[in-house]
């Protein structure tokens, strides 16, 4: 059996609503007998495309429906049914464009890039529905990307506590007045909800330091981070860091999809519980509360608490 061909166990058929005229496709598709029609990335040009295609019978393969059903667990035990309800849920949507604010960041990805290595952010500058979404041409080092006209990309968006997905085509590309591009309108994105309440249990060694004036003025206080989420953490130490109130800057190291990345946020101090006299640890816990993360950290700490919940990565998603 040839490469491209899959044998029936190994395929699943593929909802229609996963393919659109001109819009680039997110995984490669099957025939019935296994035989690949179409790699990820490639586009269906007409109506009468898609009819021949659906009347073949459309199909998915194993890792296309794993990273479709990214979260889902399919263990018995009660812990993972456990976490299985706390996984945050992922839904078809219309992407509500009156909620994303001017400069709201986006991050793209090749769809030629299959290993998703490869991710800009670049800034939301408007858009239109059943038209397109206007955003700055990436950068690397202040120098601007080359990006070729129908280019496919994979698209991620953070606005509030939603994060919204979808592939689309670069159909236009500007350098005057400023340079941009325009992204075809996506008739539907995947949207999951996160909330900054979702915590996971950790162990990660980070170092506080208190911004606030008094007796603990620029202290610099090693400690664990026991609990994290997307909107803060518990804190423990073997000293005192502060008290209620204090701002902090909590800074501390990630590996995130096999990427080493460093945190240094600003955080409030929001309580101290400290230890009990049959403690002999005595290590006192603080809960901080995270402040204005930027959009890039923000996209890693996500992910990396998804990761600890569920056992796989938001990026796959």
């Amino acid at each position: 059996m040839s490469e491209k061909q899959l044998s029936e166990d190994q395929i699943t058929t593929l909802p229609k609503s996963l393919v659109e005229v001109g819009v680039p496709l997110e995984f490669p598709i099957y025939d019935i007998r296994g035989q690949l029609l179409m790699q990820a990335g490639m586009i269906i040009s007409s109506e009468g495309q898609l009819e021949r295609l659906l009347d073949r019978g459309l199909y998915l393969n194993k890792k296309s429906v794993e990273k479709l059903r990214a979260g889902k667990t399919t263990g018995n035990t009660a812990k993972k049914e456990e976490q299985k309800e706390e996984e945050p849920v992922q839904k078809l949507v219309k992407l509500p464009l009156e909620s994303i604010k001017l400069n709201e960041s986006l991050q793209i990805s090749p769809l030629t890039d299959e290993n998703e290595s490869t991710k800009y952010t670049v800034k939301f500058l408007g858009g239109l529905p059943k038209g397109s979404i206007i955003c700055t041409t990436p950068k690397v080092d202040d120098k601007l990307i080359f990006v070729k006209e129908h280019a496919g990309f994979r698209v991620q968006l953070f606005s509030g506590k939603d994060v919204y997905s979808f592939t689309s085509i670069v159909e236009a590309v500007y350098n005057k007045p400023y340079p941009h591009l325009h992204l075809k309108f996506p008739s539907g994105v995947y949207s999951k909800n996160l909330r900054n309440n979702q915590r996971a249990a950790a162990n990660i060694i980070a170092s506080i330091v208190n911004k606030t004036e008094g007796d603990f003025k620029d202290k610099k206080m090693p400690g664990r981070i026991i609990d994290i989420s997307l909107g803060g953490g518990m804190v423990e130490s073997s000293t005192l860091m502060g008290k209620n109130g204090d701002a902090l800057e909590c800074t501390f190291k990630l590996t995130v999809s096999g990427t080493e990345v460093f945190f240094s946020i600003h955080s409030i101090l929001r309580n101290v519980v400290e230890p009990s006299k049959s403690d002999d640890g005595q290590k006192f816990k603080h809960g901080i509360q995270f402040q204005d993360i930027p959009f890039q950290e923000k996209m890693m700490l996500q992910n990396y608490v998804y990761q600890l919940i569920t056992g796989n990565d938001l990026s796959n998603l």
